[in-house]
Parts: C-alpha cells; sequence; structure tokens
C-alpha cells in the first residue's frame, strides 16, 4: 500500500533510535541500537533484512546444519533432549495378576472395621468341611496357610449363598467356593467353565490369595483379605476383619459332614 512502510523494510540503526525516543523519551545512540538488535539461534539469517533462511542468505532452500537443530547433542540443543520414558505404576489388579513379586501393596488398619458376624451369615451354609481335602491340596501346592483359605471359603459360603440363584441361569458375576468374580478378573484364574469346578475354583482363589500375599509381606490376615475383597481397598474393611475373626476363631471345627451333605454342630 502507498503511503505504509512495508513489513519487508529495513529500519536503519538511526530510525530505531528515534523511535524509541519517541517511545520512552531515552535517548540512545544508532550505535547502541546496532548492538541490541536480536541476533536470533538461527545462525543464518539474510545479513540485510534479519529473516531466516534455511541456508546462507536471501532464504536458499538448504538444509541446516545438524549442529544448529540438533535435539539430543551437547550445548543448546540440549534444551530439547527428550524426557526418558518414565516406568508406568502399575495397577493393584496387574500387580496381583502378575504374582505380586517385586511389589508392594500397603494399606492401612482401621480399628472403626466390624468383625462380628453380620446377620446375613449363615453358619449352617459353610462349605469347608465339605471341601478340606481340596482346600489342604491346594494349600500344599501353592504354599498359602489352609487356614486362610478355610477362612475365606467359610465367608464366602456363608455369606454367598443368595448367589446361588443368579448361578442357575449363569448370570452370577462371582463364582463359589471362593467366590472369584469374572466381570472383574476375566479369565486371569480360569475360565467361568474351568471355575465351576470346586477343586479349579479353590486352587484359582488360592493362588490370587498367594499373589496378594507376596505383594504384602508381613501383612496381617485382615489385610490380605480385605486386598481378596477389594483389590483398590486403601484401608482394612469389615470383610477383613470378620476373615481374621474366623481365622483366629475357626467356627468350621463346629461342623461336621453327614452324607446328606447337611451340616450340623457337632454335640458338646
Amino acid at each position: 500500500m502507498s503511503g505504509e512502510q512495508s513489513s519487508h523494510e529495513f529500519k536503519s540503526a538511526e530510525m530505531l533510535a528515534f523511535e524509541v525516543f519517541m517511545r520512552t523519551g531515552r535517548r540512545l545512540s544508532p550505535a547502541v541500537i546496532q548492538a541490541l538488535i536480536e541476533r536470533k539461534f538461527n545462525p543464518n539469517h539474510d545479513p540485510h533484512n534479519g529473516q531466516f533462511t534455511y541456508g546462507l542468505g536471501h532464504g536458499a532452500a538448504t538444509a541446516l546444519p545438524t549442529s544448529s537443530r540438533d535435539k539430543t547433542g551437547s550445548g543448546l540443543g540440549q534444551r530439547h533432549a527428550p524426557k526418558p520414558d518414565l516406568p508406568k505404576e502399575l495397577s493393584r489388579r496387574d500387580i496381583i495378576t502378575s504374582g505380586g513379586t517385586g511389589h508392594r501393596i500397603e494399606i492401612r488398619d482401621n480399628p472403626a472395621a466390624r468383625s462380628s458376624a453380620p446377620l446375613n451369615e449363615l453358619p449352617g451354609k459353610q462349605k469347608v468341611t465339605l471341601y478340606d481335602n481340596l482346600i489342604l491340596d491346594a494349600a500344599k501346592t501353592h504354599d498359602v496357610d489352609p487356614d486362610l483359605i478355610r477362612s475365606i471359603v467359610y465367608i464366602e459360603t456363608t455369606h454367598g449363598y443368595y448367589d446361588g440363584y443368579f448361578a442357575i441361569f449363569d448370570k452370577n458375576k462371582s463364582i463359589l467356593p471362593m467366590n472369584i468374580n469374572t466381570d472383574f478378573w476375566g479369565n486371569t484364574w480360569g475360565t467361568r467353565a474351568n471355575l465351576k469346578d470346586p477343586g479349579k475354583n479353590i486352587q484359582a482363589g488360592t493362588r490370587m490369595l498367594k499373589a496378594i500375599r507376596d505383594a504384602m509381606p508381613g501383612s496381617s490376615v485382615a489385610k490380605i483379605a480385605t486386598v481378596y475383597n477389594d483389590s483398590n481397598a486403601r484401608m482394612v474393611n469389615s470383610y477383613g476383619a470378620r476373615v481374621a475373626e474366623v481365622y483366629r476363631s475357626k467356627p468350621w471345627l463346629a461342623f461336621r459332614r453327614r452324607r446328606s451333605n447337611i451340616f450340623v454342630p457337632v454335640s458338646p
């Protein structure tokens, strides 16, 4: 446009000194202005108008020297060095699925967790006596305390009996006797078909308990059982506290199995 200065027109040091004076009232000599002209990192700027180029002078289309744009080299190029990849933090689910070794799961104690039997606990539904040989076999195979397995089986079968109605239509999320949640774990511990077999179910639940125990060395029964019930728990819950009480009192010892598989208290 006529009467307007082109964006490509080069301003002299004298003109820049005048503009500084008009804006700030400061008087700077043209020599000072010349020294203050910014020199960009790109060494291949056009000396006539300061425009960046990809080569020497007037926008010649040649590649920049490697040293001026080296993102991994030394000097100024180090500002652009890529950050190293940080190790991904595993979820509790991943830790347990991987076997628990080499990782740590920690939860807090919780004095408010209730260890007393809830109203829906029906001792007569317990299956510890029925499956005790399977429990002992799993305990030996995976080096897990058999009373810990018994305690889980006792709680799950005396609390989870109602799930049996859904099992008729294969709509139950979890499968007894160790109540493995296939909706959450998928086929990690076995297919639904396999887990319907009590022996395979107890083997699978014991493997899970072992992985949790190994990720929580030195932890109490209450903490291990809490994570078995809820892998994302941050403190002991009432399930874990109740399992710990069952582990201590061993209520299955008060029952014996009849041929009809109905459990009755042993006479004193």
